[in-house]
């Protein structure tokens, strides 16, 4: 992840900091305290940034996102993240971030996820982030809507599968 998070770094205007999900008992703390989980550098409270990568590395761990997300006040589904599509995405206005998820467990297989990342990354991080960075900090700057912001990653960044554009049945298809 120090790769990520120096390809990140490296993009003007981008500011990538890390967080970790605590132990069950400092999560137990964070709730009682009525804190929300931060980020390591900054201290600033994970609902407070445009995006949060979550990287998936085994299936098992995919639980951990969902802790992750609710420790940060963050709604766990995308529907539920959505808001009002005619107002900008902006966090600072009270937008969620745009959470993906990326690593070798979404790029077997992104669908068991698909109701609560609101994007997964395809591929590669060190070619992929910077791309979305570049690509959400200009959206910002046309005050585009968050679903706006998705259909500009979909369509502009190779890699990005936003599943609120798709429908899945039961046979698969």
């Amino acid at each position: 992840h120090v790769i990520l998070y120096s390809c990140l770094n490296d993009v003007d205007g981008v500011l990538c900091d890390r967080s970790y999900l605590p132990a069950s008992d400092m999560g137990a703390a964070l709730k009682v305290a009525g804190k929300d989980l931060f980020a390591v550098e900054s201290k600033r409270p994970l609902a407070e940034f445009d995006v949060l990568a979550i990287p998936v590395h085994y299936e098992m761990g995919a639980t951990n996102c969902l802790e992750l997300m609710s420790l940060s006040s963050i709604p766990i589904s995308w529907l539920e993240r959505n808001g009002d599509p005619s107002k900008p995405f902006d966090v600072s206005s009270g937008s969620y971030p745009l959470v993906f998820g990326g690593g070798q467990t979404i790029t077997a297989n992104p669908e068991p996820f698909a109701e609560f990342f609101d994007f997964f990354a395809l591929g590669d991080g060190e070619e992929v982030l910077p791309a979305i960075a570049r690509k959400v900090d200009e959206c910002k700057r046309l005050g585009l809507s968050r679903v706006e912001v998705l259909v500009k990653l979909a369509q502009d960044v190779p890699g990005i599968y936003v599943p609120m554009f798709f429908s899945m049945h039961e046979d698969g298809s």
